[in-house]
């Protein structure tokens, strides 16, 4: 299943698809038949903000809610024990760098799916 999908509809309810593959930086295809299997495992919903809209919107499901939350505190211990031997101190200083690290590239650049990635570069 994508956990990462489910943390950041979790973390950011209403997003469109499009707003997930940028964020996720994979490409349309890749993230497009996620979507689906997690709509059609019943952790995503996937609906219309209204009559006319275009764009889709995506929320979790009270089963994607569960999982959500269980990867929160799944990842939360792991960080907890990961920086246990880290003071206050050095933690404060750790963040910055990894944020840092994490937006390094351009937004977009790993947007793009591979195929046109991969013709760029003949």
């Amino acid at each position: 299943m994508g956990h990462f999908f489910v943390l950041y509809i979790g973390k950011h309810p209403g997003c469109s698809p499009s707003e997930l593959t940028k964020a996720l930086r994979v490409d349309w295809g890749h993230s497009q038949r996620s979507v689906e299997k997690l709509v059609r495992e019943g952790f995503v919903i996937k609906e219309r903000p209204g009559e006319g809209g275009r764009a889709y919107r995506l929320t979790l499901t009270a089963r994607g809610q569960e999982v959500f939350e269980e990867s929160q505190r799944v990842f939360f211990e792991w960080d907890e024990q990961k920086l246990s031997s880290l003071s206050g101190e050095e933690r404060l200083q750790l963040l910055p760098l990894l944020e840092k690290a994490m937006y390094r590239s351009a937004p977009g650049e790993a947007c793009e799916g591979t195929a046109k990635a991969k013709k760029k570069k003949f």
